[in-house]
């Protein structure tokens, strides 16, 4: 009965531990840096498993002799200081020019709120980008963060994609020199899945060329230089210059598969997986539900009588009302 008295009052000096460590945290965040604030986090959602954990078994804590009570005693009381470690992370505050601060690493307003997939390996990942599109923008495409307030900062970023050729002649024109700096991944195969050796080497080339052109830009004296040994005279060099810079330093990843793989694709999908739930932590926002979604679902179960039978048409904007009524005049004429 010892054992469970020690482990019981030990569990709740863990709750109060973490009550008073949130207090303590709030009054910290407001002069130390992100790092210290993220290791006063890490530090306080571990104390209630160590205390738990010291109090439970003391010098026997592995040895329970038989005692099919005192094991499954200790299991429950282990797996509630799991959870509480997880809550006392989850729970921990952070300031609010804290959280800005990473955001702003992360993002820069509107110039990072795009963000484009290439897949240069093989058509047979060309549904990734649709895939992808929808764990980002459905997860954290967010204004409201978990405790209901309005966020003041950019969330989720407007996801595209293509592969190989077909996005480079789609919307690499906007990557290169486009207004706002679009923060591209590139992923790419060695070992090719198909015969066509040839082929698949003048993917990578054009890969490895994209993301080095992204990178480096280029100059008006390398403008010039090229523009001559083309064969341009002055007069030509001078017109076509400025169409011919291009400011580099945009960002972009690349991603390179020994092959692809089952397990390698899953791993690829996984890192995804993991960068989008780590975003919605720094952004505060709750990556698993879908009330945009939801909203659009229940205004169709209205409008659906209204365009077969025009039943509850007033009730929508007037936007609607002449959509949907021209949409029964083309279908009544079939």
């Amino acid at each position: 009965m010892d054992n469970y008295l020690v482990g019981m009052l030990f569990a709740l000096l863990a709750f109060f531990l973490l009550a008073a460590m949130n207090m303590i945290a709030k009054l910290l965040s407001v002069n130390h840096s992100v790092l210290e604030i993220s290791f006063y986090r890490n530090l306080i959602a571990v104390m209630p498993f160590l205390f738990v954990v010291f109090g439970m078994g003391r010098r026997d804590i592995l040895n329970v002799k038989g005692d099919v009570k005192l094991l499954i005693f200790r299991s429950v009381l282990g797996t509630v200081s799991l959870a509480v470690t997880f809550a006392a992370y989850a729970a921990m505050p952070m300031a609010d020019t804290k959280l800005h601060n990473l955001i702003e690493m992360a993002a820069t307003g509107e110039a990072a709120a795009r963000a484009a997939l290439l897949d240069h390996a093989c058509e047979r990942l060309a549904k990734l980008p649709a895939y992808l599109e929808q764990l980002e923008m459905e997860s954290n495409g967010k204004s409201a963060d978990r405790d209901g307030r309005a966020v003041d900062y950019a969330t989720a970023p407007v996801l595209w994609g293509a592969t190989g050729t077909v996005g480079q002649h789609a919307f690499f024109q906007a990557l290169h020199q486009g207004t706002q700096p679009v923060p591209a991944d590139f992923i790419g195969v060695a070992r090719p899945m198909s015969r066509y050796q040839d082929l698949h080497e003048q993917l990578m080339a054009n890969l490895f060329a994209q993301t080095e052109a992204l990178m480096r830009g280029q100059t008006a004296d390398e403008a010039r230089a090229q523009m001559a040994e083309e064969g341009l005279v002055a007069e030509q060099i001078d017109a076509l210059l400025p169409f011919r810079i291009f400011p580099g330093n945009r960002p972009s990843t690349t991603i390179l598969l020994r092959e692809l793989s089952p397990p390698l694709l899953g791993m690829l999908i996984a890192l995804y997986e993991h960068k989008v739930f780590t975003q919605s932590v720094i952004w505060r926002v709750n990556a698993f539900d879908q009330w945009g979604v939801e909203l659009g679902k229940r205004l169709a179960e209205g409008l659906l009588p209204a365009l077969r039978d025009g039943e509850g048409l007033e009730a929508h904007d007037a936007s609607t009302r002449g959509l949907v009524a021209q949409y029964r005049a083309w279908r009544s004429e079939a």
